[in-house]
């Protein structure tokens, strides 16, 4: 970038100078390859001043995000500015905000900057909760402060979970009125040791949105068909999940009586099966479905040496797609070939959406 950035003080205080700005980062605990959780703050507050500025965009980034949203902040030149952003305005998941790391500055002409800080409102006296469980189990994402929560089921999921709350305050109550389906919401309504003072937290179920229909019935002979993974052939598959340490959550489901695969929340994945000699085939074929996930990468690994080839994938969305792999495109060793892996070529480390797959073969 060109911007010249100085700390000078003004009145005894430490004030960020961007002179002759157009793009400047801002990084916080990356020295040591950490980054900072502000899931429980609200705001991101910062003072500026500048008397040229015309653009000044600000960014929050995560580790956990590709996407980059910036936050326009109108310009008032000639005297310091007070700007508070709400958090929610970067559509950051909590998972995201978790794992902060670095802002973001772009605009021009010459801007000082002071307190820039997270923070949140003080919450309401009496009416926090320590603790807050379905069947037993801590929520995922809980806050003390939190009043909202979205959790998605698989399909075919119809039993309303068990929502159990603790208040901070041991003086405190709190009423639990159970959803009576799927989708559905429970709310816990929080009353403080005065009697008045309340506060409800809502937990919205919904079913994640996954086919309604089974993936397109495979016309190979079985013949010239190796099966890894189908209903309608013999198929080799022998361990559909592998413990690499992914977060990929795995599950054998049924739609219109056919098993298929959910990788949900997909960072990557692998498929085992018996060392097996496909060089005879021509094609690698699988069916998949999403709504959310970006383009997919897709392995194929052999055994001695081991050698992986990625296939990126344009994926479509909501409806089944049949892929048709060339084997030419892979490097590995077609007579000893073992396993599958896929992933989000967004990132090895980090995963999103949900796919579905069926009728994994060669042929």
């Amino acid at each position: 970038q060109q911007t010249q950035t100085s700390v000078i003080q003004i009145d005894g205080n430490n004030t960020l100078e961007y002179e002759n700005l157009d793009y400047q980062g801002l990084d916080f605990d990356k020295m040591n390859d950490e980054q900072t959780d502000v899931s429980a703050m609200e705001f991101l507050h910062l003072d500026y001043y500048t008397t040229d500025a015309t653009v000044l965009d600000f960014y929050l980034i995560s580790a956990y995000s590709l996407s980059e949203t910036a936050f326009g902040i109108p310009i008032v030149t000639g005297s310091w500015q007070s700007v508070d952003i709400p958090l929610s305005a970067y559509n950051f998941t909590v998972e995201e905000l978790e794992k902060v790391f670095q802002f973001k500055t772009v605009g021009n002409g010459t801007v000082w900057f002071d307190n820039i800080y997270f923070w949140k409102a003080p919450a309401v006296a009496g009416t926090e909760l320590s603790d807050l469980t379905l069947d037993g189990s801590s929520i995922a994402d809980f806050r003390p402060t939190r009043t909202s929560y979205s959790v998605e089921f698989p399909y075919g999921t119809t039993a309303v979970p068990t929502v159990a709350a603790t208040t901070a305050d041991t003086n405190a109550s709190a009423v639990v009125t159970a959803a009576t389906s799927i989708p559905g919401t429970t709310t816990i309504d929080i009353t403080a040791q005065d009697g008045v003072t309340t506060n409800t937290v809502s937990i919205a179920f919904s079913i994640y949105p996954s086919p309604t229909t089974a993936a397109p019935t495979p016309s190979q002979d079985s013949a010239d068909v190796i099966s890894v993974y189908s209903d309608a052939y013999t198929s080799i598959a022998t361990n559909l999940n592998p413990d690499s340490l992914q977060q990929t959550k795995v599950t054998e489901i049924q739609i219109a009586g056919n098993n298929m695969l959910e990788y949900a929340n997909h960072d990557y994945q692998e498929m085992e099966y018996p060392e097996t000699d496909v060089s005879a085939m021509e094609y690698l074929h699988l069916d998949y479905y999403t709504n959310d996930a970006t383009p997919l990468v897709f392995h194929l690994a052999s055994a001695g040496p081991s050698r992986e080839t990625d296939y990126s994938i344009d994926v479509v969305t909501g409806s089944w797609q049949s892929i048709d792999i060339p084997l030419s495109v892979f490097t590995a060793n077609l007579d000893r070939v073992f396993e599958f892996q896929s992933r989000h070529s967004s990132s090895s480390m980090w995963g999103n959406g949900t796919v579905w797959f069926d009728n994994i073969y060669f042929w």
